[in-house]
């Protein structure tokens, strides 16, 4: 038994994608986060996932900030085929195979060439590519129509990509499908309308010359059968030979078709064809061939991302160098989304924002200004006799100078105490720098500060842990948030 993933399921898989980021009452369900500031093995190679039960908790463990994904920063994406001149591009065709490759030796139409984007941003379907030649004519024409440049393309409008969603929602090598500047979803072709039809072999002795006719006939009409109804192609005759063919009229209901272009069923004129009178013979050998095109399911427009395969999906967020929960001067190292993790009950409904570190407020006692950004810090805990008993350790991750808040994680693997406890900080005992001997006291503080709520001086994480699922992970080289940078995130999701 042989099977694939359908073209049509890896749309669907990325539509679903999308459907997940919020439920039917906009409340969230996805959100974008980065983490890991400890350093990789080899900083300048970061491993590849492991997409394991460990590695879930892991990227809980090292979590620093988390921001909400709307439906509005989510896209459907295609590679961005630039028209330039000189490039010859594959044409849609509806059944490319691995006996049957486009000109750019796709097999599968998603593989293909076969749609550009011109200098105003519009995106053009080719239907056909005048048999493999170069397309020197840049398609612009503006409406919705299908179109002839003079050298012999055929092109289709589909949509704009407008300025905005061109400057947040596309990269270097992938274009949005968006409405944006161009009515999509109310612009939809007939279903099942021909458009198209190639030539395969131009046969040879057709006249221009039909018996009983006085004057040449250079061009033919018949009538395009199949399993839909009213379809009308032009055949044109040069030398003897079949030099081309434009669909007169695109009927609806085809997923099979054919010309009828058989003696006494070519007419010189439409009004003739529609009454079935004054047939003529073209004569020829009998060799000519074409291939009448059909157009995808329930019609161009009506399903852009399944017609053009957009099984790819763009994730669009932008950490401003302001938000509160998403504080500067750590490093991150990796970039996923978790779907439906849970906030902490202290948080209202659907935040746009959520910490993943703890934080405490504290006052500062002897050493220099500033702890250093991913330095351990460890506080010796004493029983009521003053005796130690146990160590909790942790990593800074970030340092508010002037409100004084020390925000920090905590990894079991590397944080637990000598009898393989990992140990919270604690009010009433001294914290530390490992590194930076600075030495700071928890201070007693109830209320919000900078986007954190603090209950006797210590913050919790404002996400559960380990609720959600972890859909999308990627391990990166290290990135230093800056305190006046903002940074665009691009995720493309492929399925």
């Amino acid at each position: 038994m042989t099977s694939i993933q359908t073209n049509d399921q890896r749309v669907a898989n990325a539509r679903n994608l999308i459907d997940s980021l919020s439920d039917c009452q906009d409340n969230a369900r996805s959100y974008l986060f980065i983490g890991k500031p400890t350093p990789w093995t080899d900083d300048k190679e970061p491993p590849v996932p492991t997409n394991s039960i460990k590695e879930f908790y892991d990227v809980y463990h090292e979590i620093l900030s988390l921001r909400r994904i709307y439906d509005e920063n989510a896209f459907h994406m295609i590679p961005r085929f630039r028209w330039i001149s000189g490039t010859t591009y594959d044409m849609y065709r509806h059944d490319y195979s691995d006996k049957n490759l486009s000109y750019t030796g796709a097999k599968n139409l998603v593989d293909c060439v076969f749609y550009v984007i011109n200098q105003n941003d519009d995106v053009y379907v080719c239907l056909d590519n005048n048999l493999n030649v170069a397309s020197i004519i840049e398609p612009q024409n503006q409406s919705y129509e299908p179109f002839y440049t003079s050298d012999g393309y055929q092109w289709m409008r589909l949509f704009r990509v407008g300025n905005y969603a061109m400057l947040n929602y596309s990269t270097f090598d992938f274009i949005p499908i968006t409405s944006d500047g161009a009515n999509i979803d109310n612009y939809e072709r007939t279903v099942g309308e021909i458009l198209t039809a190639v030539i395969d072999a131009r046969g040879e002795n057709y006249t221009v010359n039909p018996g009983g006719v006085p004057n040449q006939i250079t061009n033919y009409y018949c009538k395009i059968v199949g399993d839909g109804d009213g379809a009308v192609a032009n055949v044109r005759v040069s030398a003897g030979r079949i030099v081309e063919i434009r669909i007169a009229r695109g009927g609806s209901g085809y997923t099979y078709a054919k010309l009828d272009f058989v003696p006494n069923r070519v007419y010189r004129s439409l009004v003739d064809l529609d009454q079935e009178v004054n047939g003529l013979n073209p004569q020829g050998d009998g060799t000519f061939q074409s291939t009448v095109i059909i157009s995808p399911p329930n019609g161009w427009g009506s399903d852009l991302p399944r017609q053009l395969g957009g099984f790819r999906v763009g994730l669009f967020s932008t950490l401003n160098y302001n938000l509160a929960d998403f504080f500067p001067d750590t490093e991150f190292r990796q970039i996923g989304i978790l779907q439906d993790p849970v906030p902490s009950n202290l948080l209202p409904p659907n935040p746009d924002t959520m910490s993943g570190v703890y934080a405490w407020t504290v006052s500062e006692i002897a050493g220099v200004d500033k702890f250093r950004i991913g330095e351990e810090i460890y506080q010796m805990i004493f029983d009521a006799d003053k005796s130690v008993t146990h160590t909790a350790r942790g990593i800074v991750v970030g340092w508010d100078e002037l409100e004084q808040i020390l925000r920090y994680i905590q990894i079991p693997a590397q944080h637990c105490d000598v009898d393989g406890k990992l140990y919270q900080f604690q009010a009433g005992d001294l914290i530390r720098g490992k590194t930076s001997q600075k030495l700071v006291e928890p201070f007693d503080y109830n209320g919000s500060l900078n986007g954190l709520t603090f209950r006797m001086g210590f913050a919790d994480k404002e996400i559960q842990p380990y609720t959600g699922k972890l859909t999308y992970l990627s391990n990166i080289t290290p990135i230093q948030r800056q305190p006046t940078q903002t940074e665009r995130i691009s995720l493309i999701i492929s399925f």
